[in-house]
């Protein structure tokens, strides 16, 4: 069942690993928004919801550029991208996020 919504494009990665990768992300973000002062989290916040709206609701990119359940919220944008990273993915969409991230929390 899992291999067949992968690769109808529904997660990001095949790997028996995701769903833990996933929730490894979901850790990080609440990590990255509970560790930040509320106006720095407000930005953050903003930051990720602007990348989710342009890529996933304003063109629909992101659902061929990083997987169909990103399209749900920037939480699950930020687990998939999460768990692409420890896939050592290479998707520009990845690192963008990452970016944003970093700016926030490095």
């Amino acid at each position: 069942m899992f291999f067949r919504k992968a690769t109808e494009g529904l997660y990001s990665t095949r790997s028996p690993l995701h769903g833990y990768r996933r929730e490894i992300g979901h850790a990080f973000l609440c990590y990255c928004e509970e560790s930040l002062l509320p106006l720095d989290r407000t930005k953050l916040v903003n930051e990720l919801k602007f990348i989710h709206s342009k890529n996933f609701e304003l063109t629909k990119e992101g659902y061929a550029k990083l997987s169909f359940v990103s399209g749900e919220n920037y939480q699950e944008m930020v687990a998939e991208v999460i768990d692409q990273i420890l896939d050592n993915s290479s998707n520009p969409l990845v690192r963008e996020i990452i970016n944003v991230l970093k700016a926030f929390v490095c």
